[in-house]
């Protein structure tokens, strides 16, 4: 739904994938056993260039880096279920200046 005006009528865009961090959380507890092995974890709201904004967890090395305002890019993460299955998601990883 549009935020602006509330519209549900929608169509798919390409986006750079590029934004940055809005807000986030890190949490030290697992709220769930299969999650025991990830903690501590980031989760952000990612404001695309475009406007868009994404819900994300970040990467293990991103947790002590990340902070309001950082710069992101999406990559792509496959998953496969114990029926085989898989399913592809994205997530977002911060961008860090060269040189």
């Amino acid at each position: 739904m549009c935020p602006g005006c509330h519209s549900e009528s929608w169509t798919w865009a390409e986006l750079s994938g590029n934004g940055t961090v809005h807000t986030f959380t890190v949490t030290h507890q697992a709220f769930h056993p299969a999650w025991a092995d990830r903690v501590p974890f980031a989760v952000a709201t990612i404001e695309l260039d475009e406007g868009v904004r994404m819900v994300s967890d970040l990467p293990p090395s991103d947790v002590e880096r990340v902070a309001i305002g950082a710069r992101v890019a999406c990559f792509f993460e496959d998953h496969a279920l114990d029926d085989g299955t898989t399913f592809t998601f994205p997530r977002f990883g911060l961008v860090y200046p060269t040189g």
